[in-house]
């Protein structure tokens, strides 16, 4: 019987949890193609089914102007999707990834905050999707309200109290195709800054980490051009019926702040619309990068908590181990290792970082 890990996906509201897993799922078939791990999507129709919608929305016969404005619509209900992972020659071991999408609004209701609550502690792996433009642009200062780092932090703080399980913890930058652009222009404001901007806005929640969860909690910073041939380009200035700017009690126009149009209700600051700018020379308007460099970071932990297991079960352990199918042979665990190894992504002038690593996944 497959060992199931939870994998659960967190941020605020339209932050791109879903834009993870759709465009994650369209890289990993050709990144592990041949190589000594075998995957298997499962139950992810719906995944295929946003992939395709992507790929309708940013075509070239769908542009009738040359910037693209994001979606402020109410997100979906809970979603969970499949991974079947397999290290070849050891296929009587197999491990099943549940991804777990959750709405990004569950992150503030009181309605969901118990339901979170119990998948944080029931899951050994969180995926912190971060909107890029959100927490760099302005100075960061509508990283709070978007991304929600706040309600996030206290959540894994209850979850993760008193509770010795070996996690990893993994921030996933999204949208962050104007750095990445100036990182290979050679600009400012570029990949390195963006992993600079991820450890100051999660500051609270990396210094918990890094204390009291030292020892049991890996770490790391891992972007995702989730795009490809769009570019942030800027807010767009909210305005009332009258067209005129709304502004706050002051009369001071709150450029990059709209009220929630479905209430009236200015308190609960809900941010404008933003526009991305096309790339008028490329071949595809909508094309994902690195996304399956997140799913190398979850594959190391599987196969160094594989590895630690096997050390601390002695040879005892890892015949009983082998008798019931449950540890792979050392060997075949590190020639998987050495296999996500060459692939994966670490350098900071990128925007990646492993910050924390008890399991020695990078040894």
């Amino acid at each position: 019987m497959a060992e199931t890990i939870n994998v659960l996906m967190c941020g605020g509201r339209r932050t791109g949890k879903t834009s993870i897993m759709a465009a994650m799922q369209k890289d990993m078939q050709n990144m592990f193609a041949g190589g000594s791990i075998v995957l298997q999507m499962e139950n992810s129709s719906s995944l295929v089914l946003y992939q395709q919608e992507q790929e309708r929305l940013f075509s070239v016969d769908n542009l009738d102007k040359m910037s693209y404005y994001a979606s402020d619509n109410e997100t979906g209900e809970r979603e969970e999707y499949g991974c079947r992972v397999t290290l070849r020659g050891d296929y009587k071991s197999p491990i099943s990834l549940n991804f777990i999408d959750i709405p990004g609004e569950w992150f503030v209701t009181v309605e969901h905050e118990k339901e979170v609550q119990k998948l944080m502690e029931d899951s050994q792996i969180l995926v912190i999707a971060v909107d890029s433009p959100h927490l760099v642009e302005k100075d960061g200062c509508y990283h709070e309200v978007f991304n929600r780092p706040t309600e996030i932090t206290d959540m894994i703080k209850r979850a993760f109290q008193g509770n010795e399980v070996c996690r990893l913890v993994l921030f996933v930058p999204v949208k962050c195709e104007l750095y990445e652009n100036n990182r290979a222009a050679g600009r400012r404001k570029n990949m390195k800054d963006l992993l600079a901007c991820v450890k100051d806005g999660y500051s609270d929640l990396l210094t918990y980490l890094e204390t009291s969860q030292k020892k049991n909690c890996t770490v790391a910073v891992s972007p995702c051009i989730t795009m490809g041939g769009l570019e942030f380009l800027q807010f767009v200035a909210p305005v009332d019926e009258d067209g005129q700017l709304v502004t706050d009690r002051n009369g001071k126009p709150l450029p990059d702040i709209m009220i929630n149009t479905r209430t009236g209700n200015r308190d609960m600051m809900w941010l404008s619309e933003y526009t991305y700018l096309y790339d008028e020379n490329g071949d595809h308007y909508y094309r994902p990068a690195n996304c399956a460099q997140p799913l190398l970071n979850i594959l190391l932990f599987f196969v160094a908590m594989g590895r630690l297991r096997a050390r601390r079960g002695g040879f005892l352990g890892r015949l009983l181990g082998r008798l019931f199918h449950c540890l792979p042979k050392q060997e075949i665990l590190d020639n998987s290792k050495a296999d996500l190894l060459r692939t994966l992504k670490t350098s900071a002038e990128e925007g990646y970082e492993i910050i924390n690593d008890p399991l020695g996944m990078m040894k």
